[in-house]
């Protein structure tokens, strides 16, 4: 996985300082301190510190939020609305988050972005046997025993959906098979057997296959509990275990599924509410999982099924999400 260490913007220090009411007063002072211990912290509510660093007010409106995207190696901006620049906010510490891909069914292209910014930084254009294509593009999984990266792509434009691998840095696609199956989803397990979900299109919809990596033959294994629309699946690797998420907001389900044994454990889901998911990956610097969809947002969802939106916008809708 590439890292980096992101760069505080220059024009950032102009920013204006968020209201200072901190525990050195109680009616504010003009001092733009937080608690004076020289970090940007969930012991501020917001506000700066005393070595110079600007408040994580990075679009200049005067308030901490969800619009302010993270920047430099110890600031961050509000990530999840809660008034409070923490732990629960993307980037937040020294380390950079790092890069990931991700994939648009509108665009036909596989892009990689910056996770402190959400900034495109390559964007190649998806081929496949020779043709362009710019409908169809659905999930994204690594291979974790050869790191090859596998994809599901509808070729030509239609219904029919074909398993595939993908050269990221060149959008090259290559057809493996057609399973017959309306797949949404796709993830790996530690051995590096494939697994996928199908969708809403298909009978039987939101159930778990294995899926054969040289003819794309799928293998019904269990059905899985149903939102509405939208199903993600990703390979949580300190446990072994995949998460499963369906549809959006108020309908939306996670549960965990064990590979060997097939069990589902539910996730009570909480924080704020999203649209359905269509991405998921683990992120080991975070200890989150990162999440894109339908709202052309980056979003984290905690092991226990806490899910906040994140700083980092994205520019388009996301059907699927895998580190760099």
């Amino acid at each position: 996985m590439s890292l980096r260490v992101p760069a505080l913007l220059l024009a950032l220090t102009l920013a204006p300082a968020c209201p200072s009411t901190d525990d050195d007063d109680t009616a504010g002072d003009d001092d733009t301190a937080g608690d004076d211990d020289s970090a940007v912290d969930d012991d501020d509510s917001g506000a700066g510190d005393d070595d110079d660093t600007p408040c994580p007010d990075a679009d200049g409106d005067g308030v901490c939020d969800e619009d302010d995207p993270c920047f430099g190696d110890q600031a961050t901006g509000d990530g999840d609305g809660d008034a409070i620049c923490d732990d629960q906010d993307l980037c937040t510490g020294t380390e950079a988050c790092g890069l990931v891909w991700t994939i648009s069914s509108h665009e036909g292209r596989i892009s990689l972005r910056d996770l402190d910014t959400g900034a495109e930084l390559a964007s190649p254009q998806m081929v496949a046997e020779e043709e362009l294509f710019s409908w169809g593009a659905y999930a994204l999984a690594r291979d974790p025993t050869t790191d090859v990266t596998w994809m599901v792509v509808a070729l030509p434009l239609g219904m029919e959906r074909f398993v595939a691998t993908i050269d990221p840095s060149s959008g090259v696609v290559t057809v493996v098979g057609e399973p017959g199956l309306h797949l949404a989803a796709l993830a790996f397990d530690p051995t590096g057997r494939l697994f996928g979900v199908s969708g809403s299109g298909n009978d039987p919809p939101e159930t778990l296959y294995e899926l054969d990596t040289t003819t794309a033959e799928g293998t019904e294994l269990l059905s899985l509990s149903t939102g509405t629309g939208g199903e993600a699946l990703a390979l949580h690797p300190p446990s072994g275990r995949l998460l499963h998420m369906s549809g959006p907001s108020e309908d939306q389900v996670a549960e965990w599924l064990d590979p060997v044994t097939l069990e589902r454990t539910p996730i009570p889901l909480g924080g704020a509410e999203t649209r359905e998911v269509n991405g998921l990956a683990w992120s080991p610097i975070l200890g989150l999982w990162l999440a894109c969809g339908q709202d052309f947002w980056l979003w984290t969802v905690s092991e226990d099924g806490e899910r906040a939106r994140t700083g980092v916008p994205l520019d388009t809708n996301c059907n699927g999400l895998m580190l760099d």
